[in-house]
């Protein structure tokens, strides 16, 4: 079969995506932007980047949105800075132009440009004696990922904001596929960063292959297989989700949920393609693991083992997934604000409960293991990224 790569738009949808669509598909709501979705949506962006007054809009693809935001930003006088192999730039059909606005281009390395591009190009701007007659930089804008599929580091994009401050630019960025570059190995920017750096950003609706800490919302794996299958090979239809699958391998175990001491159900991947479900939990003294088929919710393979004596760090309450993460910057003498792509985990290690807690400050990685009884630091370990 041939793969072609030319816009990730000739993907379909991902089956979440379409049984979400027929769930919803009998419900009368307002138009899009005023229905419940859209708030319900709006309350969850606010909260992962901590903006609770912040602006939220859906619109309905990336070229309208960069038109809508750069012509309602400028005046009829101002142009908006970016690459010259930016989007806006290259391959937006004159849309920018086509709002009474001049697109300023500078000269990219890897598709970025620099903060001393921009405060040089205000510079001369502004000493040339008849600057009044020229068009004025009035804003800036960035893709992330760039066009050459590299990303900004936090470093970057703090002095990008640094001189659109001091030269009262607003600074856009254009997100159509932020999914990418948050994902990315090379990142180092969180959705929080984006939000306190930028005056505008916007993220795309792509299909995307995402696996999620459903309490800290960072990023824990990743692929973009897209398509209607979704990955998987000889199915079809819709995945059952992670509440279904739990529930199926509670049920085949015979426990209840309010029995478990650790309970965790994550989508298996091998090679970019879902394979199954994996379902792990601990009752008692015994640790049960499961495979559940994705989409009918079928026992594929089960194990269990007992210990003789309930697991070290599994007996008394949990100390919970801040206190773990506390624990972990405390140790390395890191503060969250400074730490980026936090994931926390519960995990089970040869019969013991334990918070894993990775994240990143530049480009080092940190990754602890934290006893899930106690708080007591198992085990510490940091590694310079290549």
């Amino acid at each position: 079969m041939m793969k072609r790569f030319e816009s990730d738009y000739l993907e379909g949808a991902h089956p979440d995506v379409l049984r979400a669509l027929i769930e919803t598909n009998g419900e009368q709501t307002p138009g899009y932007g005023e229905d419940p979705h859209c708030e319900a949506a709006r309350a969850l962006l606010r909260e992962r980047c901590a903006l609770p007054e912040g602006e939220v809009q859906f619109l309905v693809g990336g070229t309208q949105v960069n038109r809508t935001v750069i012509a309602s930003i400028l005046r009829p006088h101002q142009g908006v800075v970016a690459a010259d192999t930016g989007h806006i730039a290259a391959h937006e059909t004159g849309a920018i132009e086509n709002s009474g606005h001049k697109v300023l281009t500078v000269p990219n390395t890897d598709g970025k440009i620099a903060a001393a591009q921009v405060e040089e190009l205000c510079r001369a701007h502004y000493a040339d004696a008849s600057f009044e007659h020229t068009v004025q930089p009035g804003m800036v804008y960035i893709s992330n990922p760039t066009e050459f599929g590299t990303v900004y580091t936090r470093g970057e994009l703090e002095a990008l904001h640094a001189v659109c401050k001091a030269r009262h630019l607003p600074l856009f960025i254009d997100g159509a596929r932020l999914g990418y570059a948050l994902a990315s190995p090379a990142n180092d920017v969180s959705m929080k960063d984006l939000a306190r750096l930028a005056d505008v950003f916007y993220a795309g609706g792509t299909e995307y292959d995402y696996d999620i800490n459903a309490r800290t919302g960072e990023v824990v794996n990743f692929s973009r297989e897209g398509g209607i299958s979704g990955g998987t090979t000889g199915s079809s239809g819709s995945y059952i989700g992670e509440a279904a699958a739990t529930a199926a391998a509670l049920t085949h175990a015979g426990v209840s949920e309010a029995d478990t001491i650790y309970l965790r159900c994550w989508v298996e991947h091998d090679d970019g393609r879902a394979e199954c479900y994996e379902v792990e939990f601990l009752a008692g003294t015994t640790e049960y693991q499961y495979e559940i088929d994705l989409y009918t919710g079928a026992v594929l393979k089960s194990e269990r083992e007992s210990h003789s004596v309930p697991a070290s760090g599994s007996s008394g309450p949990h100390i919970g997934e801040a206190a773990a993460k506390s624990a972990a910057l405390t140790h390395a003498g890191v503060s969250e604000s400074d730490a980026s792509r936090i994931q926390v985990e519960l995990d089970r290690d040869d019969g013991r409960t334990l918070y894993e807690v990775e994240f990143h400050v530049g480009r080092t990685e940190y990754s602890y293991e934290i006893d899930a009884s106690s708080g007591a630091i198992v085990k510490a370990e940091q590694e310079l990224d290549d």
